[in-house]
């Protein structure tokens, strides 16, 4: 096929595009969406069958009439974790129905099945022999198919003259060694210039023998625990379950989070804004009408100072400080010897001053007052 310049590739490109874009209408790209509905577990409540979306109303309004729900932000968040919860229920269900099918088929598809299994992992032992020979040692059925590649093993070594390199590969794969320590290794090897080609093979045949006998004794060992897992598989507990399970049981866990987290939205966020501390402080602070404040004559200095200076004890008795921001003044007063009359208004500010500058300033209006 020639190769189109890109002029070509463009001008084919808007010939496919004008016979067929998919559904345009609302209608149609929702129909096309639930082609492949099968169960709606992997979309989490976008797509719903019939039954889980009465279930998914019902519920929700039911939660909602509960709560006494009036925001919409809620109310999404609601919908949101009824349909996860509706959707693991069901999710539940079809485990359950899977289980209890494969239990019943455990009798007649146990041996079969692990037997696959065995053999599934035998094809990866050219991959890395270490690791997957770890595998099928820990199954009776591993075990088996072990004992059944050591034996075509053993008919070629008891055939004089058929053993080659390919074989000694073979044996290190079943006993695990690693690629790369393979030229190090001389077992299951005949060399070339070897005098004695049968006693060598004979010596391959006895090695054979001896691997073939441990297997049997681990899969001895291996045989109760084997039938303790049929046992549990009969009742529907699986060690391994099937693979459609095990994506279900995925399904479940996501849409459980995903109900989880919609729960603790509900109880976080609070019912009205104004609930909420950030919100009272942005609150608008109610202005109030405060009743006019009289002028007052301004105090006569001749009526307000003393006759003779008051000593500390009066001075004392006189300035009774009930705000520890009025000590300063207190002190400063003390030192200078100075009375505050107490019919004075500027004492009762200094009292209510609530920064530096406002002490300040009238501790400076009580001083002049007390020289004047």
């Amino acid at each position: 096929m020639p190769l189109l310049s890109p002029t070509q590739k463009a001008e084919v490109n808007r010939q496919n595009a004008a016979k067929s874009t998919g559904p345009t209408s609302v209608e149609g790209k929702s129909q096309s969406r639930a082609n492949a509905f099968k169960h709606g577990f992997a979309g989490g409540g976008v797509v719903l069958g019939e039954d889980e979306i009465r279930a998914v109303e019902l519920h929700t309004a039911a939660w909602v009439k509960e709560l006494g729900v009036t925001s919409m932000i809620k109310y999404e968040i609601i919908k949101t974790g009824v349909a996860a919860w509706v959707l693991s229920q069901s999710c539940m269900v079809r485990i359950a129905r899977l289980s209890a099918l494969q239990a019943k088929c455990t009798d007649a598809t146990w041996e079969v099945e692990h037997e696959i299994e065995a053999w599934d992992l035998g094809q990866k032992l050219q991959r890395n022999p270490a690791k997957y020979i770890k595998k099928l040692r820990a199954t009776k059925h591993g075990c088996q198919w072990l004992i059944g590649s050591w034996r075509d093993l053993l008919l070629v070594a008891l055939r004089p003259g058929r053993w080659k390199p390919e074989h000694t590969e073979r044996a290190l794969s079943l006993l695990g060694r690693a690629l790369t320590d393979r030229d190090l290794i001389e077992e299951f090897t005949i060399p070339s210039f070897t005098p004695d080609r049968a006693a060598a093979e004979a010596e391959i045949a006895t090695a054979i023998r001896a691997e073939i006998q441990s297997l049997t004794d681990l899969g001895n060992k291996l045989d109760p625990a084997d039938e303790g897992a049929r046992a549990l598989a009969r009742e529907g507990v699986f060690a391994h379950p099937s693979r459609e399970v095990a994506r279900l049981e995925r399904y479940l866990a996501r849409l459980t989070k995903t109900f989880e987290n919609a729960v603790k939205l509900i109880k976080d966020t609070p019912r009205r804004p104004q609930d909420t501390r950030r919100s009272r402080l942005l609150l608008p602070v109610e202005e109030r009408e405060e009743p006019p404040v009289e002028a007052e004559p301004p105090p006569n200095p001749a009526a307000v100072a003393p006759a003779e200076p008051l000593n500390k004890t009066e001075v004392a008795a006189v300035i009774m400080p009930t705000n520890t921001l009025a000590e300063p003044v207190v002190r400063a007063a003390r030192r200078a010897m100075v009375a505050v009359p107490t019919d004075v208004k500027v004492v009762n500010s200094v009292f209510q001053a609530r920064n530096r500058h406002e002490r300040r300033r009238l501790e400076a209006l009580a001083r002049k007052q007390g020289k004047a």
